[in-house]
């Protein structure tokens, strides 16, 4: 908060605000703070109890450096307001580099119970593209829903915390720290994020949290099957629906009533469903709990 208000870094109040006073949106500096520094402490703590596989310190790694790309990315969007082309440019860059490491939707299982007939090999133009609108439509559809005092934070909070048991359940004790660090940073944050609000998470915290979540529910949510003689990684696209159900929704319905009333699907307005139900009389409490 001190950074914040010596360089100014405020969201001020327009149209869509809640508030009618800038707020500090410097959270999300403090977020990663957080959780970067207590993921190192859990990880040299626990490292001898951990799996040896190189494929999972790799994807560790490989997540920490985008998180911390992905929240300069949003400080550079908080300090000076990038536009919004040059913010899906850069998430399309990333989101290429992180497919080329090995974090990627490549098979999928489309089926509501364990068979193996709905199961597809993506081709890996396909392979590349739904990886890309993955993660930068998770990440922007989390930034998106940022319109209420501490929803987005309860939201990252219960998505955490249901990837944290995933991961558990899945043996991916990696994941299910990142997962756990993410839960406790977003949970001390929201002290200070609730209704009255003292500070905002701004691009920076949106972005990175929605980056990490968005590339953990791929980790987490990988089964190896053995296909033909072929031992695959298959993500099962229900989990990832269901895990993310409100943010998508919601963002598909934004951009189907932009583009019906022929404005830019990727400029900010009033018509989000937290603005509806704001708009029709439900105090913040409820519209928090309703949405969760």
């Amino acid at each position: 908060k001190k950074l914040g208000k010596k360089f100014k870094i405020y969201d001020n109040p327009n149209t869509r605000s809640q508030h009618n006073y800038p707020l500090i949106r410097t959270g999300g500096l403090g977020i990663f703070i957080s959780f970067f520094f207590t993921e190192i402490l859990i990880l040299s703590i626990f490292k001898n109890q951990l799996s040896n596989s190189l494929d999972d310190e790799k994807y560790l790694i490989i997540t920490l450096i985008g998180a911390l790309i992905t929240m300069l990315i949003g400080i550079a969007d908080d300090v000076i307001n990038l536009s919004p082309i040059l913010r899906l440019i850069s998430q399309f860059i990333l989101c290429i580099w992180i497919w080329s490491t090995g974090i990627r939707i490549e098979w999928i299982d489309i089926s509501l119970s364990n068979s193996q007939n709905y199961i597809f090999h993506l081709p890996i133009f396909l392979s590349i593209l739904i990886t890309m609108l993955w993660i930068a439509g998770i990440i922007n559809a989390m930034n998106w829903i940022d319109g209420l005092d501490g929803l987005a934070t309860v939201l990252f909070c219960t998505i955490s915390l249901s990837l944290l048991i995933i991961n558990y359940q899945n043996n991916y004790y990696y994941g299910a720290i990142t997962a756990s660090c993410l839960f406790a940073s977003c949970l001390g944050f929201l002290k200070f994020n609730y209704k009255p609000a003292s500070i905002i998470m701004g691009d920076s915290g949106s972005n990175f949290l929605g980056f990490t979540l968005a590339t953990n529910a791929i980790t987490a949510n990988n089964f190896n099957l053995n296909i033909g003689e072929e031992n695959v990684s298959v993500i099962k696209v229900i989990i990832l629906f269901f895990l993310f159900a409100y943010p998508i929704l919601d963002m598909i319905r934004v951009i189907t009533l932009r583009l019906v009333k022929k404005t830019s699907p990727i400029y900010p307005d009033r018509i989000h469903f937290h603005h509806l139900l704001f708009d029709i009389g439900l105090n913040h409490n409820l519209i928090i709990l309703f949405i969760c």
